[in-house]
């Protein structure tokens, strides 16, 4: 195999090339997820999304062009998943939404176009790894896997696929069937479990959400040794921080947008003095409005949880 330069990217790009999300569990919470996701599908066949063939195991549902949204028949629960082009812009939808949702799964990705095509990228990024673990005193034995064992370079894959932060790189000129192969090459992260939810909640409150998407995957690359020159100077944000909601703060979400409503629309029908009444005769309510528990109560309520 010829032996190549140092690759050296001429220009890149970032975004977020998969999402999903996940309505809760509770029924209440799950049907405004449920309804909004239906809406949003409603939009884009109106729009003419080509229909594609829906994948979420365990799921019936429907996908337009990237974006599926699967039902679990036993409990009615949603799933939101979409990839590729659209990712960004419903991933924008659902910030907008408020939607109180958990990240299932999200993929940062950075697209980066090189000054030469390059046809043994991968076997570059296996000497690469390879001579960075033994200068740490590391084997690199499971840690790089090709996608396939083809004649030419597609892809591969950086770690264990079970592993929360999974990195894959792969030719994304093949992978789109352009004529110019080799030349650009995506390198994505694939987050799950904490690190999609952490990730999300940076995500949601970013004023540059490209840019911490190129940040990301450039702290991870840089970590395995394999960043390529030209990214490794940009600025490095880890992939923690952002706390995702407390439940506390998911369900003042769920009250806020489900809840006050329908009480607000009571009350300018005339109906908010009945429920103020209520308030006060559940304890919630003092006579001067602000909120409490009588003790006797709190008591009850402690020993109902013993009970269960």
């Amino acid at each position: 195999m010829p032996r190549q330069s140092q690759p050296t990217v001429n220009a890149s790009s970032a975004c977020l090339d998969w999402l999903t999300l996940s309505a809760p569990l509770e029924p209440g919470r799950n049907v405004t997820f449920h309804r909004a996701a239906i809406d949003l599908m409603e939009t884009l066949k109106s729009e003419g999304a080509k229909e594609e063939r829906f994948g979420i195991q365990g799921y019936k549902g429907e996908k337009f062009e990237g974006v599926a949204l699967g039902i679990r028949e036993s409990d009615n629960h949603a799933v939101l998943a979409v990839h590729g082009a659209r990712t960004d812009s419903i991933a924008e939808w659902a910030i907008r939404e408020n939607l109180d949702f958990a990240c299932k799964r999200l993929d940062p990705a950075v697209i980066v176009e090189f000054t030469e095509p390059q046809p043994f990228y991968c076997e570059h990024l296996r000497q690469t790894l390879r001579a960075f673990e033994k200068s740490k005193g590391r084997k690199t034995r499971g840690v790089f896997t090709l996608f396939e064992k083809q004649t030419q370079d597609t892809g591969a894959y950086l770690g264990g696929r079970s592993s929360a932060v999974f990195p894959r790189i792969y030719d994304n000129d093949l992978y789109h069937h352009k004529k110019t192969q080799h030349l650009r090459w995506k390198h994505e992260l694939e987050l799950k479990g904490v690190a999609a939810l952490h990730a999300w909640g940076q995500f949601k409150v970013s004023e540059n959400r490209n840019q911490l998407c190129s940040d990301w995957v450039t702290t991870r690359l840089k970590k395995l040794g394999v960043c390529p020159r030209g990214l490794e100077t940009m600025e490095l944000v880890p992939l923690v921080g952002t706390k995702p909601p407390s439940e506390f703060e998911v369900w003042l979400q769920w009250l806020d947008r489900s809840v006050l409503p329908r009480i607000r629309r009571e009350t300018l029908d005339g109906n908010g003095s009945e429920i103020v009444a209520l308030l006060k005769k559940r304890g919630v309510l003092l006579p001067n409005g602000q909120f409490s528990m009588p003790r006797e109560q709190q008591q009850e309520m402690e020993f109902d949880d013993d009970e269960y």
